[in-house]
């Protein structure tokens, strides 16, 4: 079954505490995260869901992120980063 979480509007540092709560009772099950609310995205959440994606990957569950506002994707060009680097694999 794949779960669902709606990330909320604003991704700070208060919100990825409730998301990785989110995050943590999914473990186990296929995840989308729906980015379509999303008007800010700091980079504690940014990590967040980059650690979510190692973990999911070394579960072998589906994990992906939908609908993020092209102003997401410019915030992640400033920190470095794009969608498809928040969904790759990385060395341990």
């Amino acid at each position: 079954m794949t779960m669902r979480i709606d990330l909320a509007p604003k991704l700070d540092f208060r919100a990825a505490e409730a998301l990785l709560g989110q995050i943590r009772a999914a473990r186990g099950s296929d995840l989308v995260l729906d980015g379509a609310a999303v008007d800010h995205l700091g980079v504690q959440a940014a990590q967040l869901i980059m650690c979510a994606t190692q973990s999911w990957i070394k579960d072998r569950k589906a994990f992906d992120i939908e609908g993020l506002p092209d102003a997401i994707h410019a915030q992640l060009a400033e920190m470095g980063l794009s969608h498809d680097d928040m969904m790759k694999e990385r060395a341990a």
